[in-house]
């Protein structure tokens, strides 16, 4: 068999979704990132949100349903 006909290797991840709306982000919005982080008052600003009835940045905090799902979103190595 030749290098051609072997699959690539897994890494029995699945896909980081997250990684990859960044990517998209940064290339719509090149200028709303410092540091290698979103700037969101940066983006707010580019999107024309930048007023006084702006949306502030929700608090992450506390368990419960959003909690459980934030452990969900993130990268599994399998199912159980």
């Amino acid at each position: 068999m030749g290098k051609k006909d072997v699959p690539a290797k897994m890494d029995g991840l699945s896909k980081d979704v997250t990684a990859a709306n960044l990517e998209t982000l940064r290339a719509a919005f090149p200028g709303c990132f410092a540091e290698g982080r979103v700037d969101w008052a940066t983006l707010a600003a580019l999107c024309g949100e930048n007023g006084e009835d702006a949306q502030e940045t929700p608090i992450l905090r506390g368990g419960g349903r959003f909690s459980r799902e934030m452990r969900l979103s993130g990268r599994a190595s399998a199912t159980r």
